[in-house]
């Protein structure tokens, strides 16, 4: 029996200001095949964005239009920077969840048949998208496809996806864990996943107009595993298509062990449960206690006179309780990163 699919939030007061641009236009092939929406977004990393953009341009698909949205960056686009897409530049940063909703109601009114999330950090091997398409059209109960995901060293990120036995719904509240997706060759496989998020998402169309689009009040963190379960609660299914591969560098937009993403990190933990699974902050805390009180001292950084991540963790708890979301700004010394241990 399905539950009942929250809509998405949206950051209303927000205000989206697109501004001129010379590097605009469209790559796209005249074909038979689905059309295909392609999302990039870029926040004050270009030659990433740049790089990003060369892969999906030498796609071996082609019936595919390219849009490459500016977060508001501190800086504008390079005058190197890759003419042959199309460019909006946002006057503030609206986060993942916001920047990616405005590409992704332009692909909806252009009506593309999938709507695909790359990661500015990301680079797509020339098949990939191919090997989505062929899946999502082999089967029309995918909702959502992920590619099998490389580190940069090409082991497989192996955490961005997750399987439970017997094909039982995943619940961070009754079944916290699931079990990850060993890596195998690319043999064109699509395995069902009860845990979905990444740094290349497929998208259907008609999933989104069921489900709805990202929650812009995580702002950053979270949004796309709100949407996967969304998703799933409207009757579609997740899969990882190995046969389609992206490298990837982590954290390169806000470095994940900076206190800045340890604070999005747990409050939009806690708001993900709390929305979803209907388990209050402290609810969450109390069926945990040591693993969270461990994290939430943040023992080693703390001894080392660090505060930072103490009081980092301790503001999203109390934000969580309030029910804040949003940006929040904790300051430049919250996003300078936190030293590791010796040895580490």
């Amino acid at each position: 029996r399905k539950r009942p699919c929250p809509a998405p939030e949206s950051a209303g007061s927000q205000v989206i200001a697109p501004t001129p641009s010379k590097y605009r236009g469209v790559t796209a092939g005249f074909s038979s095949e689905p059309f295909v929406y392609v999302l990039v977004l870029n926040w004050n990393r270009w030659r990433e964005t740049a790089a990003c953009v060369r892969s999906v341009l030498a796609s071996t698909y082609r019936r595919f239009e390219l849009l490459v949205i500016d977060n508001g960056s501190r800086e504008p686009a390079p005058e190197s920077f890759q003419p042959g897409v199309d460019f909006l530049q946002l006057r503030e940063n609206l986060g993942y969840a916001g920047g990616n909703n405005i590409g992704i109601r332009r692909a909806l009114e252009r009506n593309a048949r999938y709507v695909w999330i790359l990661n500015n950090d990301a680079e797509a091997e020339p098949d990939a998208l191919g090997a989505l398409v062929t899946a999502a059209e082999a089967d029309a109960t995918w909702g959502a496809l992920t590619s099998l995901i490389l580190t940069p060293d090409g082991r497989v990120d192996e955490g961005l996806v997750g399987a439970l036995p017997d094909g039982q719904r995943w619940d961070p509240v009754r079944r916290p864990h699931v079990v990850p997706l060993r890596a195998a060759s690319g043999d064109g496989r699509v395995e069902e996943v009860a845990l979905l998020r990444g740094p290349s998402l497929l998208l259907r169309s008609d999933a989104l107009r069921t489900a709805g689009l990202f929650d812009e009040s995580y702002f950053h963190y979270l949004e796309e595993m709100d949407l996967m379960e969304r998703l799933v609660r409207a009757g579609w299914r997740l899969g990882l298509v190995r046969a389609s591969r992206v490298t990837h560098a982590k954290g390169a937009t806000l470095a994940y062990d900076t206190p800045q993403s340890l604070y999005y990190l747990h409050r939009n933990h806690f708001r993900f449960e709390q929305k979803l699974f209907g388990a209050h902050p402290m609810r969450v805390v109390l069926r945990h206690p040591i693993r969270r009180l461990r994290a939430l001292l943040a023992l080693r950084a703390t001894l080392r006179g660090d505060i930072r991540p103490l009081a980092a963790q301790a503001r999203a708890f109390r934000d969580a309780v309030r029910g804040r979301t949003g940006p929040i700004d904790l300051g430049e010394r919250y996003l300078e990163r936190v030293p590791r241990p010796r040895g580490k």
